[in-house]
């Protein structure tokens, strides 16, 4: 099947992300050992201090935003409609109108989505295997592998 019937052809897929404890794990895993080498940096204790409140901030706002989904910027759904048409909806009930970015990660455990408005406002979708249902997951997964490539060189048709 042609990449154009694809995308004439393809149903909205709709996904509403749910809380992540494999993500969850993996943030505070990230975050807990940037804090655990500080110490042994040889930095002076203002720049340690400085440092350690910017990871403490990162962490705070990755949990809220990506793991629990309380932020009120944190994307509660997305729809994907044809072609590189895509709404997000946010915790705070602002639905945004977006195009996918040509960097996409694609793995089967994890799928990192990246986002960018009419403004050049980006956002970032991280999902991992525990956010969706299994076949939900399974096909965003082959969508995006046909469809990448279409946004990578949108010339080739």
């Amino acid at each position: 099947m042609s990449h154009t019937l694809s995308r004439k052809y393809a149903t909205p897929l709709s996904l509403e992300p749910r809380e992540s404890r494999q993500l969850g794990l993996f943030v505070a895993m990230v975050h807990g050992n940037a804090l655990l080498v500080l110490p042994f940096t040889g930095l002076p204790l203002p720049v340690t201090a400085a440092i350690a409140l910017a990871v403490t901030w990162s962490f705070i706002k990755a949990w809220r935003t990506q793991v629990l989904l309380t932020h009120p910027a944190a994307v509660r759904s997305l729809r994907w409609g044809d072609a590189n048409d895509w709404q997000l909806t946010r915790q705070d009930g602002t639905m945004l109108h977006t195009s996918l970015q040509p960097r996409v990660f694609i793995h089967p455990r994890l799928v990192i989505l990246r986002f960018r408005n009419t403004w050049r406002q980006s956002y970032s979708v991280v999902l991992v295997t525990d956010r969706l249902d299994p076949e939900i997951f399974r096909k965003l997964r082959v969508r995006l592998l046909i469809e990448i490539k279409q946004l990578s060189c949108p010339a080739a048709t």
